[in-house]
């Protein structure tokens, strides 16, 4: 049984990991300190002879054999060590434990954890099972293997999705349930999703403890494999402008999931949201190669700092009147990044009064968005990506970026953009 326990140990690929990192530093250990041993030998020595102190040169020669002893002894003992962990362990292969502690064995050893997982979710069907072989499944860097993985992950999918067809275990549509949920890694954008058991809705979350007020769409006959997009409103006020917009019976259009958090996140806002993000993506199968985010106003600011620190989480961006400019330090960070990624800005060109005079909800005279936003755009060599809205006040941008006012045709060309988008 104890036998069993270890070679259980050896062939789990995080403590294989692990015993990798062990092993490369008693390399660096057997090499290096006898290397120095022998240098600190030498430069004695010299230094001695070049005195022509006897009494030096006495000292130095008794300390050749006990320093050229302990390199040699450091050189040898994880030799040493195998060696006694073979002959005191009649069925511990302590030679396979170590030799599988390199990247090829570790892979192999995620492989072998993912079919295990797998076979308990397909016996199982339950979603904490699924989520579990999931992670494990994308650990596996072997390309082939994984996509002979992620095949039966796809048909574990869909007998659940039946189940709970059956069974009627899923709700309505609802916000994104408790905290710690897994992360969904990327799928295949080609994939055909499976139906999801959802009703079409759109509802406001009022949030508890760490989680904010937020809002959750849920589109027409959801599926797996559907992308997200996350709005993220300047305040409570902008918020509900886009609780008026969701509520638009014309958005059961949009084949995408989409989320609208508030910024008054307790502790860590970055943490919080991609936390919320992980938790939503991972409950309704979205399609992590195609979450898209927009930032409105202040929003906009905090859409930037969080897609800069999450690049990898995100395949599109689509700022709204945002006082970023080229020169500000988060763009120039990562400038890279912000010249390939799939990007689209508005912004209007009136900052307190509209043109005949009247005022603008408040807003500074001197900000004009269209300004900070051309600066960016055209700096980064993307001014076709730029719309100039031209005099609409700063309230009112929502309205016409998603083509909901009168004098517009009620297209919702910038959501169909975002969800064509993908990493």
């Amino acid at each position: 049984m104890v036998n069993n326990m270890i070679l259980s140990i050896c062939d789990n690929a995080d403590i294989l990991s692990t015993m990798r990192i062990i092993k490369i530093i008693i390399q660096i250990i057997k090499i290096v300190v006898p290397i120095i041993l022998i240098i600190s030998l030498m430069v004695t020595y010299t230094k001695a002879t070049a005195s022509g102190d006897n009494d030096l040169i006495a000292k130095a020669n008794k300390q050749v054999v006990p320093k050229i002893v302990a390199a040699l002894a450091i050189f040898l003992v994880p030799t040493f060590v195998g060696i006694i962990a073979n002959l005191t362990t009649n069925s511990l292969d302590y030679s396979k434990c170590i030799a599988n502690a390199s990247e090829s064995g570790i892979d192999d050893a995620y492989y072998e954890e993912a079919k295990v997982l797998l076979a308990k979710a397909r016996s199982t069907l339950l979603m904490t099972d699924y989520t579990n072989a999931k992670i494990a499944v994308y650990k596996v860097k072997n390309t082939s293997k994984r996509n002979e993985l992620i095949k039966e992950l796809n048909e574990i999918a869909k007998l659940i999705n039946e189940k709970d067809k059956t069974e009627g275990t899923e709700g309505g549509g609802g916000g994104s349930g408790g905290g710690g949920g897994s992360y969904t890694t990327p799928t295949d954008t080609n994939t055909t999703g499976v139906p999801i058991n959802l009703s079409s809705s759109f509802n406001v979350y009022a949030g508890s403890g760490a989680i904010p007020k937020y809002g959750f769409y849920v589109p027409k006959n959801p599926t797996t494999n559907m992308p997200l997009i996350v709005f993220m409103p300047a305040n409570e006020y902008s918020m509900n402008v886009l609780i008026n917009i969701f509520k638009n019976t014309k958005l059961e259009l949009p084949k995408a999931f989409m989320f609208i958090p508030t910024l008054n996140w307790s502790g860590s806002w970055n943490k919080g949201l991609e936390n919320m993000i992980k938790d939503i993506s991972s409950k309704y199968y979205i399609n992590t190669k195609r979450i898209s985010i927009t930032g409105f106003s202040t929003g906009g600011w905090y859409m930037y700092y969080f897609t800069s620190s999450h690049q990898d989480m995100i395949a599109a961006i689509f700022p709204i009147s945002v006082g970023h400019t080229y020169n500000s330090q988060t763009i120039q960070q990562n400038l890279n990044f912000y010249r390939t990624i799939p990007m689209k800005g508005y912004g209007e060109s009136i900052g307190k009064y509209k043109p005949n005079g009247t005022q603008c909800g408040g807003y500074p005279a001197g900000w004009i968005a269209a300004n900070q936003m051309s600066n960016l755009f055209n700096g980064l060599g993307r001014g076709s990506d730029f719309t100039n809205v031209g005099p609409i006040c700063h309230d009112k941008i929502y309205e016409y970026v998603f083509n909901l006012d009168n004098n517009h045709d009620n297209k919702i060309d910038i959501l169909e953009w975002a969800i064509s988008q993908s990493k």
